[in-house]
C-alpha cells in the first residue's frame, strides 16, 4: 500500500510539472489562452506582455486550479499579434515571482527549428512519388489503372503543396496573405478528399463490374452445359 501511494504521488508530481513547463506552448491567433503558473502562495497575480513588451494584462489575480497550479484566462481578442508573449506571476507579497512564455502563430501548429530539414525532405519526397505516378499515367494504356495513377499522383503533389502552404501561412503577418493561404489550404483539403472519393468510387465500380462479369460467365457456362 505504501509503495502504491509513493507511485501515485510520483505520477501526480510529474503531471503537475508537465502542466506548467517552461514553455506554455503554441496557440492559434485569436484563440483563448489558459495562462498557467506553478507557485506556492495564498494568492497569485500575473502580468502578460505583447511580443513588443507592451502590457496586455497588468497584475491581475489568477484562479487557483489545484495544489500550487494557478490560471488566468486570456481572451482571444488580446492574442492576435503573432510572436512570443512573456508573462510573469508573483505571490501576494510580490517576493516570489516566476516567468514563462507562449507563442501565437497563424495556425497554432508548432514547427521546431529542427523540423525544417524534415519538412523540405518530405515535400521533395511527395513531389517525386507524385511524379512517378504521373509517369505511370502517361505510359499506362488501361483506362482504369491510368486514371487511378493520375488521381493518386495528384493527391501526393497536393499533399506536398499543402505542407508548403501551411509552412508559409504560419510565417506571414499580412492579413490579406493570411486570408489567401487560409482559403487555399481549405480548398486543397477539400480537393484532396474529393480525389480520394473519386478513387474509391472508381475502384468500387470496377470491383462491382468484375463481380457481375464473373456471375454472368457462371450463368453462361451453366446454360451452355444444360444445352449440351
Amino acid at each position: 500500500m505504501r509503495k502504491d501511494l509513493i507511485l501515485i504521488t510520483f505520477v501526480l508530481s510529474l503531471f503537475l510539472l508537465t502542466s506548467v513547463s517552461a514553455d506554455l506552448g503554441f496557440y492559434k491567433q485569436g484563440e483563448n489562452i489558459s495562462v498557467k503558473g506553478n507557485l506556492d502562495a495564498t494568492s497569485v497575480y500575473t502580468s502578460i506582455y505583447y511580443p513588443n513588451s507592451s502590457v496586455i494584462i497588468d497584475n491581475q489575480l489568477m484562479t487557483s486550479l489545484y495544489g500550487n497550479i494557478w490560471e488566468y484566462q486570456l481572451n482571444g481578442s488580446d492574442a492576435v499579434t503573432l510572436g512570443k508573449y512573456i508573462y510573469d506571476y508573483c505571490d501576494q507579497d510580490g517576493d516570489n515571482c516566476q516567468e514563462n512564455f507562449f507563442t501565437v502563430t497563424n495556425s497554432g501548429l508548432e514547427f521546431p527549428k529542427g523540423s525544417q530539414t524534415f519538412l523540405v525532405i518530405a515535400i521533395i519526397f511527395l513531389f517525386i512519388i507524385g511524379g512517378l505516378f504521373f509517369v505511370g499515367f502517361v505510359k499506362e494504356d488501361r483506362m482504369q489503372v491510368k486514371w487511378s495513377l493520375f488521381i493518386v499522383g495528384f493527391m501526393f503533389v497536393l499533399a506536398s503543396l499543402n505542407i508548403i502552404s501551411v509552412t508559409i501561412y504560419d510565417n506571414i503577418t499580412s492579413q490579406a496573405l493570411i486570408s489567401f493561404f487560409d482559403s487555399l489550404t481549405g480548398i486543397m483539403f477539400i480537393v484532396f478528399w474529393i480525389g480520394f472519393a473519386l478513387l474509391a468510387v472508381m475502384w468500387f465500380l470496377t470491383l462491382l463490374r468484375a463481380i457481375l462479369f464473373k456471375k454472368s460467365m457462371k450463368q453462361a457456362a451453366k446454360f451452355g452445359g444444360m444445352m449440351e
